[in-house]
């Protein structure tokens, strides 16, 4: 008895969904920003891929009357990237950074890059330790679909993986991340005479 032959391409690799990431650079852009008080720019590198990606931070932090932080989804998308990476940092009640015992954080760029990156000479990661979730966003502005990498890493572990899939499931299933699925209007590279390249 023999198989059913099916024809393969070469390439085309799966580079979305779940993917084993390691951090490369930091840039606080903070400074080149008008409206954002936090804008952290995470070059991240998937384990199969020899293009980088980034994740980006950024936005308005809420303040009180006393012009103390008060809840604000730019503080969500930053703890839940901190914490998933097994850091202790964050921010005073006056928007300053600072380490696990309050002492001052004077540059938080270097702070990251120290703590997060391992890179070799080349600039890739030695080593993949975390997961993030790759997937496709579509830009109404520029009529494409852009990679977009979620804000919330975890350990690559088997734990790490199931709180990931958990928050996508949920952020899915709440209409906050919408994939833009492609279709074959959106791939006009393709050949007419590969029709079920789609």
């Amino acid at each position: 008895m023999s198989e059913i032959f099916r024809p393969t391409k070469a390439g085309g690799g799966n580079y979305l969904g779940i993917q084993k990431i390691g951090i490369v650079d930091i840039k606080d852009r903070n400074e080149e920003m008008d409206w954002a008080d936090i804008f952290l720019e995470i070059t991240v590198n998937s384990e199969h891929s020899k293009y980088n990606d980034k994740i980006v931070i950024s936005g308005e932090l809420n303040k009180d009357a006393d012009g103390n932080l008060a809840p604000s989804p730019v503080l969500a998308r930053l703890y839940g990237f901190i914490d998933g990476a097994g850091l202790a940092f964050g921010l005073d009640v006056k928007g300053n950074w600072v380490d696990s015992n309050g002492e001052a954080i004077p540059n938080i760029q270097n702070y990251l890059y120290t703590a997060l990156c391992n890179v070799d000479d080349d600039g890739k990661p030695e080593k993949h330790p975390y997961v993030a979730y790759f997937y496709k966003k579509w830009s109404k502005g520029r009529k494409r679909a852009f990679t977009e990498v979620h804000t919330h890493i975890f350990a690559d572990t088997a734990e790490g993986h199931a709180k990931l899939a958990d928050r996508i499931k949920y952020l899915k299933s709440q209409g906050y991340l919408i994939e833009h699925v492609p279709t074959v209007k959106d791939a006009p590279s393709q050949t007419q005479s590969d029709p079920d390249s789609f």
